[in-house]
């Protein structure tokens, strides 16, 4: 765990790991692929099992804290007091050799606690850096968050993918209304 666009990163991809297009639908209530998904963020010999329960509460919240970003809306007051208080703990930020932010978080923190701390930075970087870039998926069902990279701002969906299957279910609607002839 160290810069804050890796933190920023980290903050997408765990709230992604809730997608009704892919199975199983929730990482997180599987143990191997959430043992896979935070392999990076774990110290060797800390238990996966557990973890993946205990984060769900905090990946739904924060992906509603996403969602209201992404349209521009507001938490309400209950979850904004939940999300706010998970930066409570010790990390420092520090420069690398290159001038890169880097971020430290204690150690001794259990790792459940770490992991909520490491998304929650990630997505207060974004919302500070690029609020305006936060978005969902057009292309329903997919409900993927992702951050617009794009020039001019305009992304709508997650992927090449998700933007062809938009595109075909809008083609097809269109010729179901055109006259027989």
């Amino acid at each position: 765990m160290d810069g804050l666009s890796e933190a920023a990163a980290f903050a997408i991809a765990f709230v992604n790991s809730y997608d009704p297009m892919r199975d199983p639908v929730d990482l997180l209530v599987d143990h191997e692929k959430t043992a896979r998904f935070l392999g990076g963020y774990l110290e060797e010999g800390e238990v996966t099992e557990e973890i993946g329960s205990a984060l769900v509460t905090h990946r739904d919240q924060l992906r509603a804290a996403f969602r209201a970003a992404a349209e521009g809306e507001r938490l309400p007051g209950s979850q904004q007091a939940q999300l706010a208080g998970i930066p409570e703990v010790n990390w420092t930020m520090s420069l690398s050799e290159d001038g890169a932010p880097v971020l430290q978080i204690d150690r001794n923190i259990p790792v459940v606690r770490r992991l909520e701390v490491w998304s929650m930075l990630g997505f207060l970087a974004l919302l500070k850096h690029v609020p305006d870039r936060i978005r969902v998926c057009q292309s329903a069902p997919c409900e993927e968050i992702f951050q617009d990279h794009t020039k001019a701002g305009r992304q709508k969906f997650c992927s090449k993918r998700c933007n062809t299957r938009f595109n075909v279910a809008q083609h097809r609607l269109r010729e179901r209304g055109k006259p027989a002839g």
